[in-house]
């Protein structure tokens, strides 16, 4: 039936949230395109073998011509291999990121893109 997800990010500046997370968080960027009124719109992804991918909107023109549609940016989770070295990764790039909280076998952290939502990524300890 389906075959994969596209998680929608509706934001105040696409194109800036693109180059955030290509430049900063080292996704991929794998599709430019057109959104409603002629916005643009970005496909993201954290690598090209990925099977859930980010589509990057503009915000006010989801608003205009699909009403009916939340625009509450969703709760993202993501894996990493090693959250205190992704952590100071994300530091190293400018990124405004939280400590690392550990729970349980795990160890979580989150970050924020340049409009102030906040994203969390985890990974399982040795």
């Amino acid at each position: 039936m389906f075959t994969q997800v596209e998680i929608m990010l509706y934001v105040k500046d696409p194109e800036k949230c693109a180059k955030f997370w290509t430049d900063q968080v080292g996704f991929a960027l794998k599709e430019e395109g057109m959104g409603p009124d002629q916005t643009k719109s970005y496909l993201l992804a954290p690598n090209d073998k990925a099977d859930a991918s980010l589509r990057l909107f503009d915000k006010e023109a989801i608003a205009k011509y699909s009403p009916e549609v939340d625009l509450a940016t969703p709760s993202l989770l993501f894996s990493c291999a090693d959250v205190k070295s992704v952590r100071q990764q994300l530091l190293d790039k400018g990124v405004t990121v939280a400590e690392v909280v550990e729970m349980g076998d795990m160890e979580t952290c989150n970050f924020a893109d340049p409009e102030g939502h906040y994203f969390a990524f985890k990974s399982h300890k040795a």
